[in-house]
């Protein structure tokens, strides 16, 4: 392909755009689709100031084309060619559109998302910051598309596990069937990969009170969901980086632990830093779970962690004194626990 200038570059691109490729090289034309046609031309450039002028003229088709219904095909397409060029002029530009609302009665393809959605995940490729944080709370604060809430909690993930747990509730809220709960988890795994599950163990420590007084359909659909598809009981047992990652397993699984269990979170304690021994001693405290044995074998695992001892007739264990406490309560009721005695 000859090299173009900035006009040249903005007069192709608007006949890519239109869905006419006959200047377009035929390799470049398998897949219709104008955002994919205009983003192999980008590719295809291997001179720095080629993909310059490629990324200008961008800008200014996307500039120069007012969102109204007609044109929602083309701002479509140019909208995804920016999120993957991200020129660095276009990038006032977008949050412009998104900030005027223009783009919210525009949809594409017909009876899809509106376009402002697709604007909201483009403005947020280039970064999160405190203005665009802003406008996200503001606007999951009115009556938005439930799928603009998942967009914003996955771009409030890239800032901190604190902004999404601002905006989960709300989220939770509008998932008001099956569907969205599983679409919200969805959005979730990620977040959780990323930003770690101390966050959500936060939240979801801020709700437990509520829960136990009031029942709420959405929150408790979502716990669910969370508990079948991403805290199965078997992750446990499973070697984990985030140790909070067993601790919602567990506490989410709280009716039906065992023994082995509860042993594994009394390891779990012995192992890692003050504040997670003091939430594994937390979770251990919500654990109705009573053993019929009070010589139950899984105790023989329980981990040397300081200064109290545990002897049954497998032999002594070493506790600190609260999960000593913890654990007794979880593993015998008052009649079994008088098979076991503590010695300093």
């Amino acid at each position: 392909m000859e090299p173009l200038n900035h006009d040249q570059w903005v007069d192709l691109l608007d006949e890519v755009m239109k869905g006419d490729y006959r200047r377009v090289e035929p390799t470049l034309v398998r897949d219709a689709e104008p955002a994919r046609v205009a983003i192999g031309l980008y590719a295809a450039l291997s001179d720095p100031s080629a993909r310059n002028l490629f990324a200008d003229a961008i800008v200014a088709q996307f500039e120069s084309t007012p969102p109204r219904p007609i044109n929602a095909s083309k701002i479509f397409n140019l909208l995804h060619v920016i999120a993957y060029v991200l020129p660095s002029k276009a990038k006032r530009l977008v949050r412009r559109r998104l900030f005027d609302n223009s783009l919210s009665n525009l949809q594409y393809p017909e009876n899809s998302t509106p376009l402002s959605l697709l604007c909201l995940s483009v403005a947020g490729n280039y970064d999160v910051d405190d203005e665009l944080t802003d406008y996200i709370h503001a606007k999951n604060r009115s009556a938005v598309d439930f799928e603009f809430r998942l967009v914003s909690l996955r771009l409030l993930a890239t800032r901190s596990g604190k902004d999404v747990f601002e905006l989960l509730d709300e989220t939770i809220a509008a998932a008001k069937d099956s569907r969205k709960a599983r679409q919200l988890v969805t959005e979730m795994r990620p977040i959780l990969i990323q930003r770690g599950c101390h966050f959500l163990f936060e939240w979801f420590l801020s709700k437990e009170d509520r829960l136990a007084e009031h029942k709420n359909d959405e929150i408790q659909l979502f716990l669910d969901t969370l508990k079948t598809s991403v805290f199965k009981k078997s992750r446990l047992y499973q070697p984990e980086s985030d140790p909070y990652v067993t601790l919602l397993t567990a506490f989410l699984h709280k009716s039906l632990v065992t023994a082995e269990d509860v042993v594994r979170l009394a390891e779990l304690a012995a192992g890692h830093t003050s504040q997670v021994g003091r939430d594994t001693k937390f979770v251990l405290s919500r654990i109705s779970y009573h053993v019929n044995d009070p010589y139950d074998p899984a105790i023989r695992r329980m981990a040397s962690i300081s200064q109290a001892l545990v002897t049954t007739k497998y032999g002594r264990f070493l506790l600190d004194p609260e999960t000593n406490t913890a654990v007794l309560a979880i593993l015998h009721d008052a009649q079994h626990a008088r098979a076991l005695s503590i010695a300093a």
